[in-house]
Parts: C-alpha cells; structure tokens; sequence
C-alpha cells in the first residue's frame, strides 16, 4: 500500500476550516469580555450608590438640634449645598463625635461630598463620583397637608429629604423624630 501526500486543496480546506473555528472562537471570548467589563461596571455603580444609601440613612436618622439651640435651622438648603446638624456617635477621631454639622455638596470635580465640621476640624468624605448637580426637597406639613418643598422654615423638621442626582435618580430619607407622624390613607 502505497502512502499517498497531502494536496494543496486538501491543505486550504483545512486552514479554511480551522479559520472558521478560529474566529468564531476569538469573537465568543471578545463578546464575553465586553459582557464582563459591563457586568463590573454596573456593580461598581449599584456598590457606590448602596453606599451613598447607607451613609446617608446613618447621617439623616441621626438628625439633630444643634447644642446651642432648641429652634435654630437644622437644614440650610441652597443649590448643589445641604448644611444640617447631626449626632455623629462614636468616631475613630473624638473631635467628630457626637454632635456635629454636616454638609452635602457637589465639588468642582463632579463628587458628592460629604464634610463633617467639628470645633476644631474638618472632614471630607466622597460619597458618589460622577454628579452634575444634587436638587433637595423636603417633605413637610403645611396645615393639615403635607407638601414637598424646596426649603424648609426654621423651626419645622421635615418627615423626609428627597435627594434628587443628576435628574436620573432619586433618594429619600426619612427624618427621625417625635414630633413628625406621617399618615396614609388609602383612597378608594
């Protein structure tokens, strides 16, 4: 039996094949990797506004009269800034704990900061990267009603802070206090 060789349209065929499988191959692996860096993307996203959820729901369920006074302003309220007093609790550094006055603010660099005053010092924490513009509303009672404001008089608490980031999505916190009771009703 004589050995026969490999002609050359049966050679092309398979580089033509094995070319086929080739780039079917590289265009699954570059379509799961394009998949991957959305998928880390996105839970980048949902961790860094989890975290902005979680810092503010601690700060706003510790709002707070400031030590001087029973009726003075707890939120001041002007575009891009939110200045209020809150209980800072136990702090690695004693200078932040305990009562303290907090603003929320966008900083030139497109970040929503979050500074923390104590007598003596300052403190700045990064809460969400990449914000235009942070829009604050409050909700407070207006006779029997409740309404959304944009500021709040001096001496009411509001039931909730409605933060609003680049008009693409919104947080809202409730105010813990005595004095607030919201209530539904259920309309038929």
């Amino acid at each position: 039996m004589k050995k026969r060789a490999i002609t050359l349209i049966e050679l092309f065929v398979a580089l033509g094949l094995a070319s086929i499988i080739l780039s079917i191959l590289f265009s699954y692996f570059v379509q799961t990797t394009r998949i991957d860096i959305k998928i880390s993307s996105a839970k980048k996203e949902v961790l860094e506004r989890q975290y902005l959820q979680t810092k503010l729901k601690q700060v706003f369920a510790s709002i707070s009269y400031p030590a001087d006074s029973k009726k003075n302003a707890m939120f001041l309220s002007s575009k891009n800034y939110l200045y209020f007093f809150f209980d800072n609790q136990i702090d690695p550094d004693p200078d932040f704990s305990g009562k303290v006055m907090g603003k929320l603010a966008v900083n030139k660099e497109k970040k929503l900061i979050l500074s923390i005053y104590s007598k003596n010092k300052k403190r700045k924490e990064t809460i969400l990267n990449n914000v235009n513009q942070a829009k604050y509303d409050f909700l407070v009672k207006d006779s029997n009603k409740y309404l959304w404001k944009a500021s709040i008089p001096d001496e009411d608490l509001p039931c909730i802070v409605k933060i609003s980031l680049n008009n693409d999505f919104t947080f809202a916190f409730f105010i813990d206090s005595e004095q607030t009771v919201v209530t539904y009703l259920a309309s038929k």
